[in-house]
């Protein structure tokens, strides 16, 4: 309407009357003005309660808010990136044809997504804290107990993201801070563990079958598999799956050129193999990663324009568990056939290869600020744990073997192979009960320290019970596994009483109370020359006690029924009874 008052222009043209509507236009002034404050009372209240959200550690508060203010299609381009519900059957494939003749045959098929998708808003706002599993303080400790010593036994598995705060952890991923939470609280004596562990689980059973997978998810699963032994083989194959869908693998090539993002990417991939063969060599189960490019050209990982020592530490442990594979795909699983001629001279070469990267990697790294000495001590205590495997094959089918041949030469070498098994079991103790630094890394080291360390005592235990059959002072090697008990017991002393070290130092306390017992009871008779009959004398090969009465028990030394036994990865009570 003009300044000069009615009527309008648009009445004006159409020869019409026009009067003004005082008080329409009155109320659709108050209605602007209105609407106008309370928008800029909402900006402020926005304001306000994000700058309370992030003094009060609560970042998906300012994240809702902030969701809430986008535009419609910011919002819904935000939306998509949440974890979707597809509903099933309205799934679709399209096939690439640009792809060239040298496409990966799968590499032709896209996944479509559906036309509906429905977002969880949960996605958005729980997580281990908002949940009531543990307080934004207790999580700051436990980020910091990890990030400062447990993510440093295996090589630092956070990365090149280590350090990140626990507010942008929640808001990057939950899955992730729930693995920092339950590990680190396994550690503490009294803590929070039951609840974050139980909060961890169900997380993982939702993200096994989620579509949005991450490096974050991976790096969970793998921070789960190290330390938490009843669920380690389930987040195993996990983690293999997701580094395979995400095709870690691939990304060996690109981070040798200098690309960080590949070389974060590779690094993780060399994780996965080192976390899956903790768990499935020592098992006696078929790893679930192979040997390809990056594994057999670990070496060259070093050449990375972003490498640091904890890369090399990692590229040491590859190589030792890739020779532990060669190990286990060349003699099996049956422990009852006996090991021939050449598997014997192949072991041999297996224990050579071994002292060589012993001799590699040994006197390579330099005290960490964060664990001391345990790079280089780590490699002597792990370099024990796979000579311990290894020659512990010298025993199999060693009651079968008692009819076969076998060469002067070949026994021997079966004898020095098997005092090389029991030096390394020794070894294993004594640097526990020596050294007091070793100790001070077994309130953090990952499971497979704890087994390997119960192992020995075990194979001592059973090597003990044919006197004169091998140079072991059995005296000493009793005090040897009582001091480590005390030693044990003042380490775990601080630990939540849900750890594995807990209940493996109750176990070996029975084995050794039983040991006493059967000492008590008398030696056994069994002689050197009934475990060599191939080098028997005649006049030596009188009255030989059965097999089943005092040879049988080796037939199972290495038996992976006897880690299956005692498979503390399937929750089963550690029961020493043999």
């Amino acid at each position: 309407m003009g300044s000069s008052g009615p009527p309008c222009t648009r009445c004006r043209k159409r020869g019409l009357s026009c009067t003004v509507n005082r008080s329409l236009q009155m109320l659709l002034e108050s209605d602007t003005s209105w609407k106008s404050s309370i928008e800029s009372e909402i900006r402020g209240l926005k304001d306000a309660i994000e700058k309370l959200a992030n003094q009060a550690s609560l970042p998906e508060l300012a994240h809702s808010m902030h969701e809430e203010s986008l535009s419609p299609n910011h919002r819904e381009g935000s939306m998509r990136q949440a974890p979707i519900s597809i509903n099933p059957g309205s799934r679709g494939v399209i096939l690439d044809a640009d792809s060239g003749p040298e496409a990966l045959p799968a590499s032709y098929l896209t996944e479509a997504l559906p036309a509906t998708i429905t977002v969880s808003a949960a996605s958005f706002h729980e997580d281990i804290i908002s949940r009531g599993r543990i307080s934004p303080e207790d999580a700051k400790a436990c980020l910091e107990l990890y990030r400062n010593k447990l993510d440093h036994f295996p090589y630092q598995i956070l990365g090149g993201y280590d350090e990140r705060s626990v507010s942008s952890i929640r808001a990057d991923s939950p899955f992730l801070l729930a693995a920092i939470c339950s590990v680190s609280t396994l550690h503490m004596a009294p803590g929070d563990f039951n609840a974050c562990y139980e909060e961890f689980r169900t997380m993982h059973s939702s993200r096994s079958f989620a579509k949005d997978i991450n490096l974050d998810d991976i790096r969970a699963l793998c921070i789960g598999a190290f330390w938490l032994s009843d669920i380690s083989w389930a987040l195993v194959g996990t983690a293999v799956r997701m580094a395979t869908e995400l095709q870690l693998h691939r990304s060996f090539a690109q981070a040798l050129q200098g690309h960080r993002d590949h070389y974060l990417r590779a690094r993780l991939h060399l994780l996965v193999y080192a976390c899956d063969h903790h768990f499935s060599i020592p098992y006696g189960r078929p790893p679930l990663t192979r040997e390809d490019d990056a594994i057999r050209n670990a070496r060259k990982f070093l050449q990375c324009a972003h490498t640091s020592e904890n890369d090399a530490r990692l590229v040491s442990q590859v190589l030792r568990w890739s020779l532990c594979t060669n190990v286990f795909d060349t003699y099996g699983t049956d422990t009852e056939r006996p090991l021939t001629e050449p598997a014997i001279s192949q072991l041999r070469m297996f224990c050579i290869s071994l002292d060589s990267l012993r001799t590699e990697w040994g006197e390579r790294f330099v005290v960490n600020a964060h664990i001391g000495n345990y790079p280089s001590k780590g490699v002597a205590l792990q370099c024990d744990f796979a000579k311990l495997y290894l020659c512990s094959h010298a025993f199999r089918g060693i009651v079968a073997s008692r009819t076969t041949h076998r060469s002067q030469e070949t026994a021997l070498s079966v004898d020095n192979i098997a005092h090389e098994g029991i030096i390394s079991a020794l070894s294993i103790i004594s640097t526990v009960t020596s050294d007091p630094e070793v100790q001070s890394f077994f309130d953090g080291l990952p499971v497979y320290f704890d087994v390997m360390l119960a192992f020995a005592v075990v194979f001592l235990f059973k090597i003990s019970r044919l006197p004169g059959l091998f140079r072991l002072d059995v005296g000493a090697t009793k005090r040897s596994v009582r001091e480590l008990i005390e030693v044990l017991r003042a380490i775990t002393a601080t630990m939540h009483p849900r750890h594995l070290l807990v209940d493996l130092t109750n176990g070996i306390g029975h084995l050794l109370q039983r040991w006493n017992t059967m000492e008590e009871s008398g030696p056994s008779n069994t002689d050197r020359s009934q475990m060599f009959p191939s080098i028997h004398r005649p006049d030596e090969s009188t009255s030989r006690p059965t097999p089943d009465t005092e040879l049988g028990w080796l037939d199972g030394l290495l038996d992976p029924r006897f880690m299956g036994e005692y498979d503390i990865l399937m929750g089963q009570e550690m029961d020493f009874a043999f």
